[in-house]
């Protein structure tokens, strides 16, 4: 038979709790055992009934801190370790799961603070969760340079996938190639290598390697999650596009990109209003993006809606002149004026119809700026 020490010394003492259920000492007992034996949602229950009953010491409220991240409270998470820190403000450990905490909430500026010098050389984990908010933030420059300093102190491969995903949108393929085949079987690794492949046209051997990045479920990988889509669009493979392409944008949350790839998924599977409804997603983190304005006047366009139509590609150009979605919107309006069904056909045709010497399809071609 098996043995968990851990998990055997936990339930020993939850026996002994629900006899003596007012026993402070033996309460704290046991929330320390079950945040070591990681029941953390029990733990959690049992360091709140503890908090109530006196204050918690420090290495209490840093595993109770932990085992709220385990729960995926953030919030509360950043409270109970900023409350441990109180006592023990140098602690790698702690100024890194605090770091991590805030950053889940969306506190990147105060969780770059805690990634000092000292707790990133202590910490790859440290040391790559700073490049990872430095990225986000858009301080690509700034990022690389430190992953490239922590690179010469330690071999981590979460550092080496972050850093992958970082060179990928510093358009340093080989550096993000080689990255990515140093952090292994890592998911966000895994990533980047598919978005290679795809990058390349070899959408079986991406399809591959997105699967195993989302082998687990993946509900927070979005960058797999909006590639694969991408795959399956530019396969013709649209419910799948749009399915993945949505979720996926849901995760970025304010990812205008993502909004849009999803959009056009839904045009390419003839559901405009489910279009509508990722633009709208766009349109209240931006609006002032062209390529939202310029979708929207490819939908006027095909409900042939032909002032509304003109408005929302003008509105397009005027914030970028090289719109393509604007461009595309004009071509309809100019060759299918007040001919829906004529608007749809040619709609469909141009899809599929090569665009350059290349053979690339605007479905292709569409691809290519939703990896931009």
């Amino acid at each position: 038979m098996a043995v968990n020490a851990p998990t055997d010394r936990f339930n020993v003492l939850l026996g002994y709790l629900r006899a003596d259920p007012d026993n402070a000492a033996l309460l704290a007992d046991a929330a320390m055992a079950g945040a070591v034996a990681g029941a953390a949602e029990t733990a959690c229950d049992l360091f709140a009934r503890l908090g109530r009953a006196r204050s918690l010491t420090a290495v209490e409220q840093g595993a109770f801190g932990r085992a709220l991240m385990t729960c995926n409270r953030m919030t509360d998470a950043a409270a109970a370790l900023d409350a441990a820190r109180a006592a023990h403000p140098d602690d790698p450990a702690l100024r890194f799961n605090h770091a991590w905490a805030m950053a889940s909430c969306g506190r990147q500026e105060a969780a770059l603070t805690l990634l000092d010098d000292a707790t990133t050389a202590a910490l790859p984990q440290a040391a790559t969760l700073k490049v990872q908010l430095l990225h986000a933030q858009g301080a690509f420059e700034e990022a690389m340079d430190a992953a490239k300093a922590f690179a010469r102190e330690f071999k981590h491969p979460d550092l080496d996938a972050a850093m992958s995903v970082l060179a990928l949108d510093l358009e340093d393929v080989a550096l993000a190639e080689a990255s990515a085949r140093a952090a292994g079987d890592h998911p966000d690794a895994l990533t980047s290598l598919a978005m290679l492949s795809l990058r390349a046209g070899r959408n079986v051997e991406a399809d591959t390697l997105f699967a195993r990045a989302l082998a687990d479920g993946g509900e927070r990988r979005p960058r797999a999650w909006i590639g694969s889509g991408l795959s399956a669009m530019s396969q013709g493979a649209f419910d799948r596009a749009a399915t993945e392409l949505t979720h996926g944008a849901r995760q970025f949350g304010d990812h205008l990109g993502s909004w849009i790839a999803a959009a056009w998924a839904q045009i390419l599977r003839r559901d405009l209003a489910a279009a509508k409804t990722c633009l709208d997603e766009a349109m209240a983190h931006d609006r002032n993006f062209a390529e939202i304005h310029g979708t929207l006047a490819v939908i006027a366009a095909l409900e042939n809606r032909t002032p509304e139509a003109e408005a929302a590609a003008a509105t397009a150009s005027r914030l970028d002149p090289e719109s393509f979605s604007a461009a595309f919107a004009r071509m309809l309006l100019l060759q299918t004026r007040g001919k829906p069904d004529q608007a749809q056909a040619l709609f469909e045709r141009a899809i599929a119809t090569p665009i350059n010497a290349d053979g690339e399809t605007i479905a292709k071609a569409l691809v290519r700026v939703g990896l931009r």
